[in-house]
């Protein structure tokens, strides 16, 4: 099987699949092919902080990941907010549960306050004031 890389996608097309590309108007104008070689090389995960890149001369290249924005670090926070304040109500559903029933240990009741005084302090979070957060301590 053959490759095409096209700089301006930074993608590679399998030539197999060129008439489909073409049919459908996807088949990028700056395509060219490319050697097995190259393809094995730049379609393989790249080493930690690299990516691939198109070169002066519009081949695959290995280029720095930029450094991430303000704006995609508060997105990161949000989700790890989301995830923390996840886990955290699948520990306090049953808890409350066995509460409600009446069957509730003391080390659990124990448990639950302190998962439910977490989630409250991880409602307060303002990802906003990223690099700044304060992360509430997770009960262990």
């Amino acid at each position: 099987m053959e490759y095409y890389y096209s700089a301006k996608t930074n993608a590679f097309y399998p030539d197999i699949l060129i008439d489909e590309y073409k049919k459908h108007g996807t088949f990028p104008d700056d395509a060219v092919l490319v050697t097995e070689a190259c393809f094995n090389q730049y379609s393989a995960d790249p080493e930690p902080g690299k990516m691939r890149v198109a070169d002066k001369k519009g081949m695959p290249s290995w280029g720095d990941q930029p450094e991430p924005t303000r704006e995609m670090m508060v997105y990161q926070a949000s989700e790890q907010k989301n995830a923390l304040r996840d886990q955290a109500d699948k520990i306090i559903a049953p808890l409350k549960d066995a509460k409600e029933y009446g069957i509730i240990t003391e080390v659990e009741d124990l448990v639950l306050k302190e998962w439910a005084i977490y989630r409250y302090n991880l409602s307060k979070v303002d990802v906003e004031t990223y690099p700044d957060i304060n992360w509430p301590v997770k009960p262990v």
